[in-house]
């Protein structure tokens, strides 16, 4: 692992980059849906909730918006293309990116359009400009990469477009902003800790194998792995790398930490619970078949989306299986807890509200 110089450090972060995607308040404990709701398409994008509402896409390009209750639509907009990634609200405005690279800015409480702003540079290779992951928002700045291998900042009052840098190869990855970094790994192997006033490359890291998954950040460390199933965990004060520690297989889902603690799952179908103090492995298991979307992380338990439509609920302290849901359709979209419901949306265009 090789990393340079660091700038100063902050520790203010939006959104909540620690990729736990649970924020408090009730647990669904029976494992039984409360209500269920037909998208028409298969969920592709992952799940968000704000201010009681349920944010997700779908394969038929439809972005949804329901009443996190009771399963109510609030609004429907239809695209031209398709959606990827988790839609991001703040401020009432909901911002989330697509196939053709295009970036929307979206009124949240009414699904009308603020303002949109393509960011393909090549606009006879539209495709390659896809946006396909979640994009990031801190105070009125916008991050969002794409498959051409850029990380753009714009301001979210008007799409404009404030800096832009390079990485060797194309982004899957996430980027988590945590003041004053923008953290992204790329396809290469490549991680970067871009200054989020600049976006110049402040210092930086490398993995085995590409990074597709997100970093994670929690409590003064950034946490990163790829392929090569190594987890990496940086102290961001110093850049002083703590340890790495590898598991068997790529990693499939983000790093999820939580109370000390870190949890991710990988191509081998295992899932790993590590203490983030020495980098240590306290247990894993076996669920048979890979992760296909990330996890949710609580105080004490683990919401783990496995293959064909499997969710298990996992005691985070020990590893042991507590009860298992099972899905009509397989699950590529990540889940959220909100209100006391885990929300889960499958490939055959159902969502779940399991209470």
């Amino acid at each position: 692992m090789i990393l340079t110089a660091s700038i100063s450090w902050g520790n203010q972060s939006y959104p909540e980059p620690s990729h736990s995607r649970y924020d408090g308040g009730a647990l669904p404990a029976s494992g039984v849906p409360a209500w269920t709701y037909e998208a028409g398409n298969g969920i592709s994008g992952s799940m968000t909730w704000s201010d009681g509402k349920l944010y997700f896409s779908d394969g038929g390009g439809y972005l949804h918006c329901l009443n996190g209750q009771d399963g109510s639509v609030v609004w429907k907009s239809h695209f031209d293309t398709l959606l990827y990634g988790a839609p991001q609200v703040d401020s009432g405005v909901l911002y989330v990116g697509t196939g053709s690279g295009t970036i929307y800015a979206i009124d949240a409480n009414t699904g009308q359009v603020k303002w949109s702003r393509s960011l393909a540079t090549n606009p006879s290779e539209i495709t390659s400009s896809a946006v396909a992951s979640s994009v990031a928002v801190w105070k009125n700045r916008l991050v969002v990469s794409n498959l051409e291998g850029y990380v753009f900042c714009i301001d979210t009052n008007n799409g404009e477009l404030l800096w832009k840098f390079k990485a060797p190869r194309e982004i899957l990855s996430s980027p988590i902003i945590v003041e004053p970094f923008v953290f992204v790994g790329d396809h290469a192997g490549g991680f970067h800790a871009l200054n989020i006033a600049t976006g110049k490359r402040s210092w930086g890291g490398s993995s085995g194998g590409p990074i597709d998954t997100s970093p994670s950040y929690s409590d003064g460390v950034v946490y990163y792995g790829g392929w090569d199933g190594v987890v990496h965990g940086v102290q961001l004060k110093s850049v002083v790398p703590l340890w790495h520690t590898k598991g068997e297989g790529a990693l499939t889902t983000d790093i999820a930490v939580r109370k000390g603690r870190a949890f991710w799952g990988t191509a081998a179908g295992k899932l790993y619970g590590l203490s983030v103090d020495k980098g240590q492995i306290l247990w894993t298991i076996d669920l048979d078949a890979p992760p296909t979307a990330s996890l949710v992380a609580t105080d004490k338990i683990l919401f783990v989306p496995g293959a064909a439509g499997k969710v298990f609920s996992v005691d985070s302290q020990n590893g042991s299986i507590m009860w298992t849901f099972e899905a009509s359709g397989d699950i590529m979209s990540s889940p959220v807890i909100a209100g006391g419901f885990l929300y889960v949306g499958t490939m055959d265009g159902l969502v779940y509200a399991i209470r």
